[in-house]
């Protein structure tokens, strides 16, 4: 795909992910994360929270993989995630985006987003070449 046929406002295909707390436990180990809110359900909720905490950082994968799916083998340039909402375990997931941006360098700027139950929880934006661009690795 290149971006002469790339449009603004197109839409990534969808993926849904359902983080169970085994999961979320081994996100944290392969991390380093000893955050217990990540895995530890009482901690959670000794902490304020309703259940156990999905990863920001989890969050932000999940927003890559769909990149990935839409766009195989491109050149990611930037890459920037902010989280806008509490996300937890066993919750489904939609993690998608849209084209914000196509540019005259070969490059497509897409708004990235993961939205749970109770709205969205976090934000991302990506530069990326696509591949078969001139310029492209």
């Amino acid at each position: 795909m290149g971006t002469e046929t790339v449009e603004v406002g197109a839409t990534l295909p969808t993926i849904t992910k359902t983080p169970n707390q085994v999961a979320l436990f081994v996100f944290s180990a392969a991390t380093w994360n000893p955050h217990r809110i990540h895995y530890e359900r009482d901690y959670a909720h000794d902490e304020g929270h309703r259940d156990v905490v999905v990863q920001g950082s989890l969050q932000a994968n999940w927003l890559l993989e769909a990149l990935e799916a839409w766009a195989p083998g491109s050149t990611l340039a930037t890459f920037s995630f902010r989280n806008a909402a509490t996300a937890y375990v066993n919750d489904t997931f939609t993690v998608g985006g849209q084209v914000a941006e196509v540019r005259d360098d070969g490059t497509v700027v897409v708004d990235l987003q993961v939205e749970g139950p109770d709205g969205v929880t976090t934000r991302g934006s990506a530069t990326v070449r696509l591949a078969g661009e001139r310029g492209a690795s």
